[in-house]
């Protein structure tokens, strides 16, 4: 089952102080799971456009910290070496 995917795309009509709560389960998935972290990585969760939206300066930092710990994780697990 993909349980990031959803998460991902329902981040779309979010505005920044809404995208707390979701980025954290997120966020919390990638981190303790590796499957969870493929399905980030399939699901979009590293998209240019959705990287850059996440780490806007205005989001409030519990978004920018989930976000940059989910992508790191997950490029770190997943680069090719």
């Amino acid at each position: 089952m993909d349980e990031c995917k959803p998460l991902i795309h329902g981040l779309d009509g979010l505005n920044s102080e809404e995208l707390v709560t979701p980025m954290g389960l997120l966020s919390q998935l990638v981190l303790r799971s590796p499957a969870y972290a493929q399905q980030f990585l399939e699901g979009g969760g590293l998209d240019e456009a959705l990287t850059s939206r996440l780490l806007a300066p205005t989001n409030p930092p519990p978004v920018l910290v989930d976000a940059l710990l989910a992508g790191a994780y997950t490029r770190s697990r997943f680069s090719p070496t």
